[in-house]
């Protein structure tokens, strides 16, 4: 460090800490919206890389925080209509989420054929998406928490299917 510069130095993990979270909830803000400008899309897609890039440097990062930062950018880019981007980020949260283990893990499971259900959408693959749906369905009715199965259902509930 140059001397004399201590005072302004930053605690990065306390920045990973606040980015991570404001990120991904300016990016959810945005995938809210009902209209966005081009700029709106970008900054959209951009929020949730970033907020993924900022978790993976946390101490406390994981496969559930890397599944669910995966998750947010498959939804984003099924929103933008990039099929291809979709699924890979989607097949990458449903693998992290698959090696969960605990009583909300099928929870983050659900949510990975939740996206995935989404990319395959955009891909023009009905078929495909109506059967990871279900996989999910299968996953939200599995769980004990009726806070969590509401929050996937609901999800669910808005595909175009």
């Amino acid at each position: 460090m140059i001397k004399g510069m201590e005072k302004h130095a930053l605690d990065m993990e306390q920045v990973h800490r606040r980015l991570s979270g404001e990120l991904f909830n300016a990016a959810w803000d945005l995938i809210l919206k009902e209209e966005r400008s081009p700029q709106e899309d970008e900054a959209m897609y951009l929020r949730a890389v970033a907020s993924l890039y900022h978790w993976s440097e946390r101490e406390e990062f994981g496969a559930k925080e890397h599944s669910v930062g995966c998750w947010q950018i498959s939804r984003v880019a099924a929103l933008l209509g990039w099929a291809e981007e979709a699924r890979r980020w989607a097949e990458r949260a449903l693998a992290l989420a698959e090696a969960l283990r605990g009583d909300d893990a099928a929870f983050f499971v659900g949510f990975g054929y939740e996206a995935l259900a989404r990319a395959l959408l955009v891909s023009g693959d009905r078929r495909g998406a109506e059967r990871a749906r279900e996989e999910a369905r299968a996953r939200a009715a599995s769980l004990a928490s009726e806070e969590l199965r509401a929050a996937l259902q609901g999800d669910l509930d808005t595909l175009e299917l």
